[in-house]
């Protein structure tokens, strides 16, 4: 199995997809970090994003989403900080990656519900950037949940008449895709 590699303290998040793909590391029970060892780091990443130091935050929530790319549910056993810190964040760029982050957590209930919430108020953002990433998010926590799906479907419409180009280039994915569900 591929080891992570540490370069100034620092996970490569491009390691972590290959540690990702070996599924030497994956835990049995679907939670936890994806490679043996993970969840030290996953936690410490976690910590890091209470840091004082702006580009640390920053890289510890680029990392964070890289590892849910690579696994949705890695990051669950710490999605209440990561909930709290997407709330607290001020930077564009870790509000960017916690969206995507919380989007691909299996949340439920009450926890769902306040992250659908969070994502409902970024996409009234000033970044469109962030607006974008809100609406991947939506998209991607209506999967399983008809009533959210209902709502989105509006808003997916809206970003494909009035959006920025990237707004629409992102819509329109996602409104191929829900074509695509329908059909199959």
């Amino acid at each position: 199995m591929k080891r992570a590699g540490w370069f100034d303290g620092w996970f490569f998040a491009g390691e972590i997809a290959g540690a990702a793909g070996t599924g030497g590391g994956v835990d049995g029970d679907g939670g936890g970090c994806i490679w043996a060892g993970g969840e030290a780091v996953c936690a410490e990443l976690v910590g890091r994003l209470r840091s004082g130091d702006k580009a640390v935050v920053e890289r510890a929530a680029r990392t964070l989403k890289k590892i849910s790319e690579a696994d949705g549910a890695a990051l669950f056993p710490w999605y209440k900080a990561l909930i709290d810190d997407a709330f607290r964040a001020t930077d564009v760029r870790v509000q960017w990656n916690l969206t995507l982050v919380l989007g691909r957590l299996p949340l439920r209930g009450r926890d769902k519900a306040v992250v659908v919430d969070l994502m409902f108020e970024r996409l009234r953002d000033k970044s469109g950037l962030n607006r974008t990433c809100a609406l991947q998010a939506l998209m991607d926590l209506s999967v399983n949940d008809v009533a959210l799906r209902r709502r989105v479907r509006p808003i997916l419409d809206e970003f494909v008449e009035n959006g920025t180009p990237a707004m629409k280039a992102r819509a329109k994915k996602l409104s191929a895709l829900l074509r695509d569900d329908a059909r199959g």
